[in-house]
């Protein structure tokens, strides 16, 4: 008997008609679950080869090292020269083995590096005997989408979130989007999802309401911009994504980043990623929220944020025209820093 609390094998089966209706696909190449961690864990262990790889390219969040970890299976990680752009031919050159694993997530959770479908298309070619797991937690907001491979390939596999486009991060719920037999396969293997009914409404309200969604994006874009440019004047610099959240590169990673802990500020401290030394990653909130980043930083001691490089590695957004409309803001906001601290400079040799 199941618990009151715990989905019953109709709402399982309701949200699979729910997801096969948004995503146009076949409710049988639909599998919700309850913790992405146990599923990439499965697809990691069902194709993995005795001569293949596990590669991710661009940086890996901790799950999927954990699932990897817990799958006995090597994790190697493909990063291009900047991290902030999707290299296609960086991690082409780095794929040699036909039963190789690919996971991407798409945009990049850690940079927001991006791919397009066609680069998406290359690299399911590269593994015929083994996989592409394309993670799209953050498909709402970039908008493209490796679903249409799913007519042209049986080795690829999406991921995707229930509850990443309105900011639930309280729960890891989501659903798998691949060929039927593999269903089975997952279906065979993974414990049924434990779904609470409390988390069931809360996806289907989230799935339901496209206006919610739509607004949401809109403010995530709007105060993305508002706090990139309030940053900038101050001369923190920053990176804007197709995500959720901005890149804020440092004096300090250390001192930045508990200055703003003590300001009840949330950040992630990312130097322990290769090639992001001296980068904090801040989630985009409610508009107070985010002007809680700005008066810490107006309070914080000027060593700790100030560098005296602009990280010039490129960036790249894929999705028109929004994204479009972010590179070029984010373009003239570097120059007005650079002709900034140029003004600044030039005052002092003046003053001397």
């Amino acid at each position: 008997m199941s618990s009151l609390n715990t989905m019953t094998a109709a709402n399982i089966e309701d949200l699979v008609l729910m997801v096969s209706r948004i995503t146009k696909a076949d409710r049988k190449m639909i599998f919700p679950f309850d913790n992405a961690t146990i599923i990439m864990t499965e697809l990691f262990r069902m194709f993995d080869g005795l001569s293949g790889h596990l590669m991710s390219i661009g940086h890996a969040t901790p799950d999927v090292a954990l699932a990897a970890d817990r799958a006995d299976i090597k994790l190697e990680e493909i990063i291009p020269s900047s991290p902030f752009s999707g290299d296609i031919k960086t991690a082409i050159a780095q794929i040699e083995n036909q039963e190789d694993i690919i996971y991407l997530a798409n945009p990049n959770k850690i940079t927001g590096a991006n791919y397009s479908l066609s680069d998406l298309e290359k690299l399911a070619q590269l593994v015929p005997k083994g996989a592409l797991i394309i993670d799209e937690y953050y498909y709402e907001y970039y908008g493209i989408s490796g679903i249409s491979l799913l007519n042209l390939f049986t080795n690829v596999i999406i991921l995707r979130s229930f509850t990443a486009p309105f900011g639930v991060y309280s729960t890891d719920t989501g659903y798998v989007i691949a060929n039927s037999s593999l269903i089975e396969k997952i279906k065979s293997s993974v414990p049924n999802s434990k779904i609470s009914n409390t988390v069931r409404k809360m996806i289907y309200t989230a799935m339901v309401n496209e206006e919610a969604i739509s607004l949401r994006l809109k403010e995530i874009h709007d105060e993305s911009y508002r706090i990139s440019t309030a940053l900038h004047k101050m001369e923190v610099l920053c990176r804007m994504t197709v995500a959720d959240f901005l890149l804020l590169k440092v004096a300090s990673s250390k001192d930045a980043g508990n200055f703003l802990n003590g300001y009840k500020v949330a950040v992630d401290n990312l130097d322990g990623y290769p090639s992001m030394r001296n980068y904090l990653r801040y989630r985009i909130e409610s508009y107070y929220s985010n002007e809680k980043l700005l008066k810490a930083f107006e309070k914080m001691p000027a060593h700790y944020y100030q560098t005296k490089k602009i990280d010039r590695r490129r960036v790249t957004f894929r999705h028109p025209p929004e994204q479009q409309i972010q590179q070029h803001n984010q373009d003239e906001m570097e120059k007005m820093l650079r002709f900034e601290v140029k003004e600044r400079k030039n005052k002092q040799v003046i003053t001397k």
